[in-house]
């Protein structure tokens, strides 16, 4: 709870006047710093503060809070009545709505007076036994800072890869847990980007490092159980306008890398099948131009920008040797502007926005005609809605979040089929509504 401790203390801060600055003020020492940039010279007196091991930097940050301290000591009473009404509307023992995936029951839950989730799952139904495969609280327990950068869980479930950063650098630590026993495996390879993904064969991990910048612009492939000095560099973007990505498709069958910049984007593909092969470019790099990549059934579902401001989408067949073989799926429209895909095994979803409001449009891949494609009607005038908890790629059902002024998040299972929507969990408002 100390990011709302440090809500309550601002709270405290900008209603009290603080106190005139004393000679106990802390004043941060400046070591002037020359680079050149874009032809320019530049003076930067307290650079230092980027390294946390200069022996000025952490003895200054503890005199500022301990002067923080000082001044705000008499705030002390309004601090903790602020924090307990913050505290007062959050429901701390709480559970997310359980994802289905090849059998199993996914969710996370919170407990009263722990600040991390707690992340389980059932096997064949709600009624299971729960198997708690990752405590956050207990991971976190010795560290000051604990932050998750990732979390995969093998394709046949025996095997939970993390992405860990304890210093708030985000200095990620790959580590591998065994689900069958508990138990952490050796495998621990330091400073690494977002990003991780799984191959088939539930040994093969993908994973990513950055550059001095902190720019993803490596792929790196690992075998578990391998020291590090024997994985591979699977992709390397050199160009420091962009930003490198990899992720597993969820239809299960490709290893999705990425390559984007605010302005152009690429993208390659790997069978999950076979995590050792080269991957093959979709489309290379243009300027002006972005696309984004969903494996179907069969297609890969593009959306982009080529000739299209508000985007529309292209489908290609898995082999399809470049762009030329594309062929147009759902055409640009003025009026609406197109932010994404989903494709499952029966049914394509294109999030969109038309008049302001988001919408959802399902296709049917199985008819044709006007009679395939529906848009999920909401009740209300002005609302938001986002898609959400959906890891099965053979399923009939849909998952989204749905809000408004005066309804609070709701989730809804959406049978794509009859149109059904079905009501899992709506938010408690606490403290008074």
């Amino acid at each position: 709870m100390r990011s709302i401790r440090a809500l309550a203390l601002l709270a405290t801060m900008t209603a009290t006047p603080l106190l005139a600055q004393t000679s106990a003020s802390p004043v941060a020492k400046k070591i002037p710093q020359t680079s050149l940039l874009h032809g320019e010279t530049r003076v930067d007196e307290y650079a230092y503060f980027r390294d946390r091991n200069n022996p000025e930097t952490i003895p200054y940050l503890e005199r500022e809070n301990a002067y923080t301290d000082a001044m705000t000591a008499h705030t002390a009473a309004l601090q903790e009545r602020i924090y307990e009404e913050i505290v007062g509307r959050i429901r701390e023992d709480d559970s997310g709505v359980p994802v289905p995936h090849d059998g199993w029951f996914y969710y996370s839950r919170t407990e009263k007076g722990k600040q991390y989730p707690i992340y389980a799952r059932k096997r064949g139904s709600l009624a299971a036994a729960e198997e708690i495969y990752f405590d956050q609280n207990v991971e976190a327990a010795e560290f000051e800072f604990y932050q998750l950068g990732g979390m995969e869980v093998s394709p046949d479930h025996q095997r939970l890869a993390v992405l860990v950063d304890t210093n708030g650098y985000e200095d990620f630590v790959l580590r591998v847990k065994d689900l069958r026993t508990g138990q952490w495996l050796a495998d621990r390879i330091e400073k690494l980007s977002w990003g991780l993904a799984w191959a088939d064969d539930n040994a093969t991990l993908f994973y990513m490092t950055p550059d001095s910048a902190k720019r993803g612009d490596k792929v790196w492939r690992h075998t578990v159980g391998a020291a590090r000095e024997q994985d591979e560099l699977v992709y390397h973007e050199p160009d420091v306008l962009f930003n490198a990505s990899v992720q597993r498709a969820r239809s299960g069958a490709w290893i999705l890398i990425g390559s984007g910049s605010f302005t152009s984007s690429e993208w390659r593909v790997i069978p999950s099948a076979m995590p050792a092969a080269t991957p093959r470019v979709l489309a290379p790099r243009r300027a002006g131009i972005v696309y984004e990549v969903e494996a179907g059934s069969g297609y890969f579902y593009i959306v982009t920008n080529e000739q299209a401001q508000n985007f529309k989408v292209m489908r290609a067949p898995f082999d399809a040797a470049g762009p030329a073989e594309w062929s147009e799926w759902l055409a640009h429209d003025p009026a609406v502007f197109i932010e994404g895909v989903m494709a499952l095994k029966e049914h394509v979803v294109v999030q969109q926005r038309r008049d302001g409001l988001r919408r959802i449009r399902v296709t049917d891949l199985a008819l044709l005609g006007p009679q395939a494609t529906h848009e999920i009607e909401f009740p209300e005038a002005a609302y938001g809605v986002s898609l959400g908890g959906n890891s099965e790629f053979v399923t009939k059902t849909l998952r989204f979040t749905y809000s408004s002024m005066i309804t609070p998040n709701s989730v809804y299972d959406y049978a794509l089929d009859t149109r059904v929507r079905d009501l899992k969990k709506r938010d408690d408002v606490l403290g008074g509504y």
